[in-house]
């Protein structure tokens, strides 16, 4: 009898200890809905105080219905007189306020109250003064579309974009009537920079296409020799792409493709390939520039150094004579100055003189040869004709 009664007693000690667990389970759960519902309430009571101290209401005169003015006023400015606000990221600025189509107040925000901007289900912006209605809609600035299967968007301006940086002035235009330099002084950082100004320079310089024409009796165009690995001569003018260069600040680009120089050449007068590709223009692209010397050197500072010229065995390496030019890539980053050029203005004509170096160096036909394009020392009386150059838009006569 006694170790049955143990046995109950024990049984029901182990039960009270599991309602006791359970009953302070449900206690937990019920006080922290409870303090959910609070932490609602304060919020609630937080969304009418906001809306008391800026006098909306429920339905406005402006057919809002019961949307009511549910968004917070734009942030109004430490002075009246500013007309601008800012609403959701975007700063909104009212050159005059209050003519015909805004119909606002003159100074934007009234003496007792604010503008209101509200975000409408139809995509439109509604502003307004709670206490007179709606004054006028205007589009949404900003729509991203998402396109079937959300796998791409696509980004819309209602408005037309103001790029502040793209001015003339920013590009390096002197003052009407000062003598401009040539190449114009247009930073590399400017031309390289991978953004709407550098793009739009980019664009413009290899809209005006030029032959570089000696002004030596041989009338020659400077060429890219086909086959010969980017290689460039004087050659007899033809209108070809390989003939055909825009100045893009300091650089002289070549509207050769860089795949016809990896193709030996391929045909240059008439091969799809041998046409410049759109994307070569954007930043990262790989236009070909007029270089001093072979490309496997580079040169940060002007000096006396000369390029490397593989295989020319005319080259003198202590004068920097004799040295061919090339085309290849475009450093337009700055990096590299034997891909700059500056003119070199004679008595009478124009010669090229590469920026890497200090010397007298002028970009020269070599007559013996008839066709060899090199560097020499500068004659500077302006008789060689072979170190002078013409540059002409239009197509010459073959």
């Amino acid at each position: 009898m006694s170790v049955a009664l143990s046995a109950f007693l024990l049984s029901t000690a182990v039960i009270d200890d599991a309602k006791v667990a359970w009953l302070v389970q449900t206690v937990e759960a019920q006080s922290a809905r409870l303090d959910a519902q609070a932490r609602q309430i304060a919020a609630l009571q937080e969304q009418l105080a906001e809306r008391a101290l800026f006098g909306s209401r429920a339905a406005t005169a402006g057919g809002m219905g019961d949307m009511g003015m549910r968004e917070a006023p734009g942030r109004r400015l430490s002075a009246a007189t500013e007309r601008s606000t800012w609403h959701e990221s975007i700063f909104h600025k009212f050159e005059v306020p209050a003519s015909t189509g805004c119909d606002l107040a003159a100074e934007l925000h009234t003496a007792t109250e604010p503008l209101m901007i509200q975000r409408n289900a139809d995509g439109n912006l509604t502003m307004q003064y709670d206490s007179t209605g709606v004054s006028f809609s205007t589009p949404a600035p900003i729509t991203l579309t998402h396109h079937s299967g959300c796998t791409s968007q696509t980004l819309s301006l209602e408005a037309p974009v103001t790029i502040l940086s793209m001015n003339a002035v920013a590009a390096g235009q002197v003052g009407s009537g000062s003598a401009a330099a040539f190449p114009p002084q247009i930073s590399a950082s400017i031309i390289k920079a991978g953004d709407l100004m550098g793009l739009s320079l980019r664009l413009a310089a290899m809209a005006v296409a030029t032959q570089v024409v000696t002004t030596h009796s041989s009338g020659k165009c400077l060429d890219i020799s086909p086959g010969e690995k980017g290689k460039t001569h004087m050659w007899g003018c033809h209108g070809y792409l390989n003939q055909k260069w825009s100045w893009m600040g300091s650089y002289l680009v070549s509207h050769w493709d860089p795949d016809c120089i990896h193709n030996g050449g391929l045909d240059h007068g008439s091969h799809p390939r041998c046409t410049m590709q759109p994307h070569r223009l954007l930043d990262g692209g790989a236009m070909l520039c007029l270089t001093w010397g072979d490309g496997t050197a580079t040169a940060t500072t002007p000096g006396t150094t000369c390029p490397n010229d593989a295989g020319n065995t005319l080259a003198d390496t202590s004068t920097c004579t004799k040295i061919r030019t090339f085309v290849r890539p475009c450093a337009l980053d700055g990096s590299d100055l034997f891909q700059q050029w500056k003119v070199k203005y004679f008595t009478t004509g124009h010669g090229l003189m590469p920026m890497a170096h200090t010397g007298n160096l002028c970009l020269d036909l070599d007559v013996a040869d008839g066709s060899r394009l090199d560097t020499w020392t500068c004659t500077d009386d302006g008789t060689a004709a072979n170190q002078k150059f013409g540059f002409y838009q239009n197509e010459r006569p073959r």
